[in-house]
């Protein structure tokens, strides 16, 4: 089975997203015959403590920060508007993974299209977290792109995974999916 995983997570530190990020990665490479990650990454860095079984797929983000404002504010999150649908072109996946709602965003149609089967992995109920944390000037436009991303990854995904029952309920709670999604609890690990 070959899998395509889309982070918007930095590989090469360290925090709570990064780990649980790397511990889904590297348990995809022991569950699944052919992995390809599709990752930010920063000049001169790559990710770390990935399975070697994994083919790295990394993009630089050349964007300005008046570029990454703009883009914010019109709903396009991320660098991979241009390298998603060339991978999807090229090659053919049984099973796409996308880490975190805000990642799919702008690209889970083109996944359905394209592979019958999305996942979605939620690290947490976003809006709350972004709420919690964003303290700039483009905090209303991340809030209201953050239930965008959320509602969206909920209703157009196969399956939808959180790392805590109560994010489960918060979801089920903010967008009413009971209908139209799947959601099920894998608690945050590390696969080592």
């Amino acid at each position: 089975m070959r899998v395509l995983f889309v982070t918007y997570h930095y590989l090469h530190g360290y925090g709570g997203g990064v780990f649980a990020s790397r511990g889904f990665i590297n348990a995809a490479a022991e569950l699944f015959d052919d992995v390809t990650l599709l990752c930010p990454v920063l000049k001169g860095r790559s990710p770390e403590h990935i399975s070697s079984k994994v083919r790295i797929v990394g993009i630089e983000d050349q964007r300005s920060a008046f570029k990454k404002g703009l883009d914010l504010i019109s709903g396009c999150l991320h660098r991979f508007a241009k390298a998603f649908p060339e991978l999807l072109s090229g090659e053919r996946f049984d099973l796409i993974f996308f880490d975190t709602s805000y990642v799919c965003h702008g690209l889970i149609d083109l996944a359905k299209i394209h592979c019958k089967d999305v996942v979605t992995i939620h690290h947490n109920w976003q809006y709350e977290y972004e709420k919690d944390n964003a303290r700039d000037i483009l905090r209303p436009f991340r809030l209201r792109t953050v239930l965008k991303c959320e509602k969206e990854a909920l209703h157009k995904s196969t399956l939808n995974i959180t790392l805590t029952e109560q994010d489960r309920q918060a979801l089920f709670r903010e967008y009413d999916p009971e209908k139209t999604c799947r959601i099920v609890v894998c608690p945050p690990f590390e696969y080592e």
